[in-house]
């Protein structure tokens, strides 16, 4: 396994692997999450990811110096990605915004080696992250290597295919059709071990 820096040709694959890694964590038919709701979410924020001006975030958001995005690669095929910021450097904070992998390679350490090498790139005392709280698989992924619930964080993220007034992306917003999620945090100065 590769673990290297995204460029911008990878954004396609990372959309399909994010779609993907959707499909098999959040559908959950007690709280009215159907499958074909988190495909048609899917489907629209891979169609807003195929535009031009995606292309540009995209390609700025892999070189902006308080990000970490790192490929995973397996015969030179992306098999999971994780995306961090550094919230706050002059207080050590930094944020999970993202790591996916494809369902196909679960449970080859794929995660735990791109967590790995965020928290070395990022160098944070504090990492934040928001997990979907039925999601038992990353609950216990994260809680193995070091995350805590914060008390009192749950909350709760509507899914729509349709974007928002301001925004031209799929929306994820408190209301109907929500999922549960609450966040959690690492602090630890040390590598995940």
């Amino acid at each position: 396994m590769l673990i290297r820096k995204p460029t911008v040709a990878d954004g396609p694959a990372l959309t399909r692997l994010l779609g993907d890694a959707w499909n098999a964590a959040y559908p959950n038919a007690g709280l009215g999450i159907s499958p074909e709701l988190i495909a048609a979410f899917t489907a629209a924020y891979a169609q807003r990811n195929s535009k031009p001006d995606a292309n540009e975030l995209f390609a700025k958001m892999i070189v902006d110096p308080n990000r970490v995005y790192l490929v995973a690669e397996i015969d030179n095929k992306p098999v999971g990605f994780i995306n961090a910021i550094r919230k706050s450097p002059k207080h050590n904070d930094a944020e999970i915004v993202s790591l996916y992998v494809d369902p196909h390679y679960f449970s080859r350490g794929i995660g735990y080696a791109l967590l790995t090498a965020a928290f070395k790139k990022l160098g944070a005392t504090n990492v934040h992250l928001t997990v979907a709280s039925y999601n038992e698989r990353a609950v216990t992924f994260y809680e193995r290597n070091g995350f805590r619930k914060i008390p009192n964080s749950d909350h709760l993220y509507q899914i729509s295919a349709a974007p928002t007034a301001d925004s031209t992306q799929p929306s994820l917003m408190v209301g109907k059709n929500a999922i549960p999620v609450f966040n959690m945090i690492h602090l630890s100065t040390a590598i995940i071990s």
